[in-house]
């Protein structure tokens, strides 16, 4: 599981506490699926008011609390005017809602009754949201982030530097990474259609249109956009596959519909950065270069959590297991450490800049480790470097930290908070965009299968 994932996935968690009122949610671990993606998928929910609540009776078989709520909306179900919805209280997934109390969850069956948990509440309000129509984008701007993800028909925002949404990128399925290609003209999607196929794409951010389009395997996970007009993308994966189960990693050049293999070796850990592709392989820190496969060790160590290569080339941070964050200087081998326990995502901001996310925010490190700022920053997901601002996501919001002032604010409204990946644009285009909204497909019912939720 990657850290940004996990971050993920305890960020809905203690959403969803904070909306719920439980006092024993830390010990349920929720899936990462927004509201709205869930109601495209045909899931049952209601919005309406708590009108009773019975607890849960003492006795050790069916204890559940009963809950009596009054329908305002219900979505993809009929309801009567109320309805009774049951709490599981031997779940580490419980609850508590309190009569009067406006509420929002998601509903399945359990032994013909309506039943909810801590991992299928929401809140009215972002129910509502998540209902209402896609907005037209404005149109005409200059292309300042992307975010990847599923919305509808479309599976890109793109934004202007204002965060107002310029336009989307259209075509099924739901991207996971993107990569700008040096130049900023051209971008390289990731992207899953359905659960056994993926792809890579290269599309314009002048015309928003798909270019070229080539399959990869479905494990792929990393992506790099080699060139200004993306003819050469490179696409990176591990596969965990045979007995026992190791890590085998490898690197795909994709051009135009073509793909061809340039890298395999045993690998637990991998980035792909330029002109390189880097490893934890036999507790060692491997380059491997993707023009020739030739192959150097940077450094040994202990098992490595994450591998951040700099955009800008030259540096290096890898973060272990240990904790420790390792700054490698890829002209001179050496290698620059400190202890930086809390931090789980990186972001390189420029040449010897690293913005480090922690509990309490956001640090910026120098090329020798050393802190120069330190910034509160702690909730948004994402770290997207802009123009001397970083960007993130916080459920419907998109946030915006001045790195010069440290003024953090809200930029925009999200339609949609379901953004598998944020990425800024340096020099991006000035477009000017067919103003269309993206369409959702009527609700697939027979899709939902109940909440993900580990008790």
């Amino acid at each position: 599981m990657t850290a940004r994932r996990l971050l993920l996935l305890v960020l809905i968690t203690l959403a969803a506490v904070s909306a719920a009122g439980a006092e024993e949610a830390s010990a349920c671990s929720c899936a990462d699926i927004d509201p709205r993606d869930r109601i495209e998928e045909g899931a049952p929910a209601l919005i309406g008011r708590v009108v009773s609540v019975t607890p849960a009776d003492p006795m050790p078989q069916g204890r559940y609390s009963r809950y009596v709520v009054r329908v305002e909306r219900a979505l993809n179900v009929r309801l009567g005017r109320e309805v009774v919805v049951l709490d599981d209280e031997f779940s580490s997934c419980s609850f508590d809602w309190r009569a009067g109390q406006r509420v929002g969850a998601f509903l399945y069956r359990t032994r013909g009754r309506w039943t909810t948990g801590l991992c299928s509440l929401s809140t009215a309000d972002e129910l509502e949201r998540a209902t209402r129509p896609y907005p037209r984008p404005v149109g005409r701007g200059r292309v300042a982030l992307l975010a990847g993800g599923n919305y509808g028909d479309a599976r890109l925002m793109v934004f202007d530097p204002r965060g107002r949404i310029l336009g989307y990128g259209f075509g099924e399925g739901a991207v996971r990474k993107i990569s700008v290609c040096p130049g900023g003209r051209v971008a390289a999607e990731l992207f899953d259609r359905g659960r056994r196929r993926t792809f890579v794409a290269v599309r314009s951010l002048e015309s928003l249109r798909v270019v070229s389009q080539a399959e990869v395997p479905r494990h792929t996970s990393e992506l790099a956009c080699a060139d200004a007009a993306g003819a050469t993308v490179y696409a990176a994966g591990i596969d965990y596959g045979g007995r026992p189960v190791r890590g085998r990693a490898a690197v795909h050049l994709v051009a135009g519909s073509m793909r061809t293999a340039v890298m395999s070796r045993p690998a637990e850990q991998l980035a792909l950065g330029p002109g390189a592709a880097y490893l934890w392989s036999r507790k060692r820190i491997l380059a491997v270069a993707l023009s020739d496969g030739a192959e150097r060790t940077l450094l040994r160590m202990g098992q490595a959590h994450q591998i951040v290569p700099s955009p800008f080339g030259g540096q290096l941070a890898v973060q272990g297991l240990d904790r420790r964050l390792r700054l490698v200087d890829l002209t001179t081998g050496s290698v620059a450490s400190r202890s930086l326990s809390e931090a789980w995502a990186f972001a390189w901001l420029g040449p010897g800049r690293l913005l480090a996310r922690i509990s309490e925010g956001a640090v910026v490190l120098d090329g020798a480790l050393l802190r120069q700022r330190r910034y509160a920053f702690a909730r948004p997901l994402h770290q997207a470097p802009f123009e001397g601002a970083v960007f993130g996501v916080d459920r419907y919001r998109l946030v915006r930290l001045d790195l010069e002032t440290g003024r953090r604010r809200t930029a925009a409204q999200l339609p949609d908070w379901g953004i598998a990946d944020l990425v800024g644009v340096a020099d991006g285009p000035e477009v000017d965009l067919p103003r269309r909204a993206p369409r959702v497909a009527p609700a697939a019912a027979a899709a939902w299968t109940g909440p993900v939720c580990a008790r």
